[in-house]
């Protein structure tokens, strides 16, 4: 066997699949990095060459589902599928066409009826290619191994979210009864720009009137959240001043899972 060279490429997409759903899936695209031809048999192991995917199963964070036997895998009508193996808590199918995968070819397999264990965790998908690769009259075997990580997580969701006018917002600045130097060195300053003489100076941008914001949420199982307008939030409980432009009469919080596969949102009146 050739392993010191990478001969696929793979992908797992959505990234990541939810927490004890009985109809989870997702597909894993691998992609030839050379001509791989899969006519004929590995002398040594004794099967046709293939390409083969392995997950495993059980009631672990490391696991992907405890109902091995719905499970399904599918592929495109060129390629066929054996009957999936079951072996030491892993799910193991063989898939062929019995000709090649080309180079830039994507075969892509849709793995389906995924009942998500209740565990959250990362899930270690293996997909490993035995195959012939040819130069010239040669035929080399090789074998390559891509190891795919697939998060399990529970989908975000925003139990409260309410925003509101802060009391006392200054929003035009009054200059009046400033008597100290530290008075004056708080406020803002502006460059000078020096223009030659007879060239009109641009005209001053209008200032944004800003507002404070009080917001509060409560939140589960959500790894990030973002506001449509003052930034993000943490905590899954809490309450937060913003500062927002003085036009804004909503604001939208959007709750992701790490991946920013599943989300949440729902929006406040100010």
């Amino acid at each position: 066997m050739v392993n010191e060279t990478k001969y696929i490429n793979c992908r797992i997409t959505p990234p990541e699949i939810e927490v004890a759903r009985p109809d989870g899936g997702f597909d894993v695209e691998i992609t030839a990095l050379c001509d791989l031809f899969f006519d004929g048999t590995t002398p040594d192991m004794g099967y046709d060459y293939c390409l083969s995917v392995i997950v495993p199963y059980g009631e672990k964070p490391e696991d992907l589902t405890v109902y091995d036997k719905d499970i399904q895998l599918t592929a495109p009508a060129t390629w066929s599928i054996d009957k999936p193996h079951f072996e030491d808590n892993r799910i193991c199918w063989h898939v062929s066409n019995g000709g090649k995968l080309a180079k830039g070819e994507t075969l892509t397999l849709n793995i389906r009826q995924i009942v998500c264990n209740e565990m959250p965790g990362d899930v270690t998908v293996m997909v490993s290619c035995f195959a012939l690769v040819r130069t010239g009259n040669e035929a080399v075997c090789i074998q390559d191994v891509c190891s795919l990580s697939l998060c399990k997580t529970f989908r975000p969701l925003i139990i409260d979210f309410s925003a509101r006018c802060v009391d006392g917002n200054v929003t035009d600045m009054d200059t009046e009864g400033f008597t100290s130097p530290e008075q004056l060195r708080a406020l803002c300053t502006s460059a000078v720009i020096i223009r030659p003489y007879g060239v009109d100076p641009p005209s001053p941008p209008t200032p944004v009137k800003m507002k404070d914001v009080m917001v509060s949420w409560q939140t589960c199982h959500a790894a990030v959240l973002e506001l449509s307008h003052g930034g993000t939030l943490s905590g899954d409980k809490g309450m937060q001043k913003i500062t927002v432009p003085e036009n804004v009469s909503d604001i939208e919080l959007t709750a992701y899972s790490p991946q920013k596969t599943f989300s949440d949102k729902r929006k406040a009146s100010i």
